[in-house]
C-alpha cells in the first residue's frame, strides 16, 4: 500500500511539473536539420541563417516603415544566396546594405520597377473582391505575392476547358484592379472541414 501511494505522490509530483521548453539554440538545432536538406547547404550554414531569421522581424519593420511610399514587397530569398530582396516602384535606386544579425550579415537588396505599391495592391484587391466573386465564381483564394508584386488570384478549374476560360477573363481582371495581377488555376476546391 505503501508503495502504491509513493508511485501515485511521484506521479502528481511529476504530473505538476511544467513541460520542459526547448531554447531557442536548441529549437533551431532542431529545425536545422531539415532546413540543411530542404536548402542543399550545410548545418552549419543552416544554423547561421536560422539565427539570422531568428532575428530579422525589426529590420522587416524597419524596412516597411522606411520605404512605406515605393514599397511593393519584401521577400526572404534562399538561393542562390540567403538575403532579404526588397521591391520597389520607380526607378530610383536604393543601395544595397548589410545588416548584423544572429552574430552573422544579412544582405538586403532593393530592386526597382514594381508597377504597384503593396498597399495599391491590397485596396485594389479589398475595394473588389465582390466583382472577383462575379467574375470568377470559383474563386478559390486571393492575396499578394510580395516576391513579384502583384496579386494572385487562385481560381478552381477542374480541367483544361474551365483554365482556359478563366485565363481568358485575365484582361477583363487588369482592367478592373490596375494593378498586376496574375491567376493561378488550382483543381483543389477549398472546402470547410
Amino acid at each position: 500500500m505503501i508503495r502504491l501511494l509513493i508511485i501515485a505522490f511521484l506521479a502528481t509530483a511529476l504530473a505538476a511539473q511544467p513541460p520542459r521548453v526547448q531554447t531557442g539554440d536548441e529549437a533551431i538545432a532542431a529545425d536545422a536539420r531539415s532546413y540543411a536538406r530542404d536548402q542543399g547547404v550545410s548545418h552549419e550554414e543552416a544554423i547561421r541563417r536560422l539565427r539570422i531569421q531568428s532575428e530579422m522581424g525589426g529590420l522587416i519593420g524597419q524596412l516597411r516603415r522606411t520605404h512605406k511610399a515605393r514599397l511593393a514587397g519584401i521577400a526572404i530569398e534562399h538561393q542562390p544566396v540567403y538575403r532579404v530582396r526588397v521591391l520597389l516602384t520607380g526607378t530610383k535606386p536604393v543601395a544595397s546594405q548589410e545588416h548584423k544579425l544572429g552574430g552573422s550579415r544579412l544582405p538586403v537588396v532593393f530592386e526597382t520597377g514594381a508597377k504597384a505599391t503593396i498597399d495599391e495592391l491590397v485596396n485594389a484587391m479589398t475595394a473588389n473582391t465582390d466583382a472577383l466573386e462575379r467574375i470568377y465564381p470559383t474563386l478559390a483564394g486571393l492575396g499578394t505575392d510580395e516576391r513579384t508584386g502583384e496579386i494572385v488570384l487562385d481560381v478552381y478549374a477542374p480541367d483544361a476547358k474551365d483554365a482556359e476560360a478563366a485565363k481568358a477573363k485575365l484582361p477583363e481582371v487588369r482592367k478592373l484592379l490596375g494593378v498586376p495581377v496574375r491567376i493561378e488555376i488550382t483543381n483543389a476546391y477549398p472546402t470547410l472541414m
